[in-house]
């Protein structure tokens, strides 16, 4: 199987890159990078749930993002961190498997296939199926 690298310019509308970014919007992502840089560095040494819970979460959080930690599925099995529309809403909109980033279960763009990948690929078919 092969898989081809896309650049932004390639992968996102257009219309993205000529929109202008209003000041307040670029310093509260700014802010929000910089605190989650911050956490991600002095927690190098926690498992990936921690990470989720107390770096990417607040991240994505300080965006207006509607997060859930540890999403149940069928089985053992957990999504680390979903995104929906709002905090009610069952219906996930964006599925993440977080991973340490030295983790050898980590995606690269030279390693696709690995178990990140394949864990992602299996909640979202069974979000699919029951929703």
């Amino acid at each position: 199987m092969h898989f081809t690298l896309l650049n932004e310019k390639d992968f996102f509308n257009p219309y993205y890159r000529k929109k202008q970014i209003m000041q307040n919007e670029f310093d509260i992502f700014n802010k929000a990078l910089m605190q989650y840089l911050e956490r991600l560095e002095s927690s190098q040494s926690e498992n990936e749930d921690y990470l989720v819970a107390n770096a990417l979460s607040p991240f994505l959080t300080m965006l207006n993002f509607k997060t859930h930690i540890k999403t149940k599925q069928k089985g053992k099995s957990e999504i680390d961190l979903s995104i929906s529309k709002d905090e009610f809403s069952k219906d996930l909109e964006v599925l993440i498997e977080a991973k340490k980033p030295n983790s050898k279960e980590f995606i690269t763009h030279t390693k696709v296939n690995s178990k990140a990948l394949h864990e992602t690929i299996l909640y979202y078919f069974r979000n699919r199926e029951y929703s």
